[in-house]
């Protein structure tokens, strides 16, 4: 299994560290900073959001511009001794996350009380309490709307969960072993099932391991991009309609069905990105290297585009030195 991870990581970009899959993109981004005469000039395309939504923005922040309607009860805290004083009104599990993060960091479901405090103990930030949405379907909807009025969507994922499934004869720890999307995760597994590891499961029989939708967390992206159409970019106009300075980003949501995410029913947000956020179908196993550069590279000179407008009306970009101190705090963190 060893053999065929490092293979795999080292044939399938999918599995490649950020910094050698986006280390090309630095010479697009100095082109970009040249012709926009600022090296931050991304953070314009997101002028409601610091720094455009590309570190250390409020995932609450944000949650909370959208009508009530479109996401689930979310409760914000300060810090540890604020939740032990208002503790939510709501049945548990809940999902725990830190207020300021990426990729799935510090995401935990959580079935007390208790759980949330020994979260909250290790991290020592500001987090949310998210009520957990059981909807089947989860999805990744990269949308943007340009200062001048075009809007669409240029990427949407279906998530396929971490799971693994018997064969009769195999334990969950083996299953876990020989399941190539599990590798990085490991350890957490084996804590986190520690009583089921010598469990057989039967044949046929599925387990999902992890219920977080995020990509490092072992999640699968797979392409849905057939789903774009004007009805679906007329639901996202509708929900982003409240969103005022924001431009650009991935919609990370749960519904019921497909056909009611074409309708606009019942959709919950369960966290919005901004510049950060990446056009997710690219990960996709059927996915090759030369497409995924293509849609990055139209999805950073949108941004460029968004920005540019956006600096007309006045916007200006974030200062050179402001970014790179928070950059650097954000990188030490």
């Amino acid at each position: 299994m060893n053999t065929k991870y490092r293979l795999a990581k080292l044939f399938n970009y999918e599995y490649w560290p950020f910094w050698i899959f986006y280390g090309p993109f630095v010479l697009v981004w100095l082109y970009f900073s040249l012709r926009s005469r600022s090296f931050t000039y991304f953070t314009s395309a997101n002028p409601s959001v610091k720094f455009g939504g590309l570190f250390q923005y409020s995932k609450y922040g944000l949650l909370k511009m959208l009508d009530q309607k479109y996401y689930p009860r979310t409760f914000f805290y300060d810090n540890l001794e604020q939740f032990i004083d208002l503790k939510p009104s709501v049945n548990y599990p809940l999902v725990y996350k830190p207020d300021i993060g990426e990729r799935g960091k510090g995401v935990e479901i959580v079935e007390d009380a208790k759980a949330v405090i020994r979260l909250a103990e290790i991290h020592q930030e500001k987090f949310m309490l998210q009520e957990f949405v059981s909807s089947p379907h989860e999805f990744g909807v990269l949308y943007y709307r340009y200062p001048s009025g075009k809007s669409g969507i240029t990427s949407i994922v279906t998530k396929g969960f971490l799971s693994v499934t018997g064969d009769g004869s195999s334990t969950l720890l083996n299953l876990m072993n020989n399941e190539i999307r599990a590798v990085d995760r490991i350890d957490y597994l084996k804590s986190k099932f520690s009583e089921r590891l010598n469990e057989v499961l039967p044949s046929g029989e599925i387990l999902v391991l992890e219920q977080i939708g995020n990509h490092c967390r072992g999640t699968e992206f797979i392409n849905a991009n057939y789903l774009i159409c004007d009805q679906l970019v007329k639901v996202f106009d509708e929900i982003s309609s409240t969103l005022d300075g924001f431009y650009y980003g991935r919609f990370d949501i749960k519904a019921e069905s497909i056909d009611k995410l074409m309708k606009g029913e019942g959709i919950k947000v369960m966290e919005i990105n901004g510049v950060n956020s990446e056009a997710a179908h690219i990960y996709d196993k059927n996915y090759t290297l030369l497409h995924a550069y293509k849609d990055v590279l139209m999805n950073l000179n949108m941004v460029f585009e968004i920005a540019n407008e956006n600096r007309k009306h006045g916007c200006k970009p974030a200062k050179l030195s402001e970014f790179i101190n928070h950059l650097k705090l954000h990188l030490a963190s």
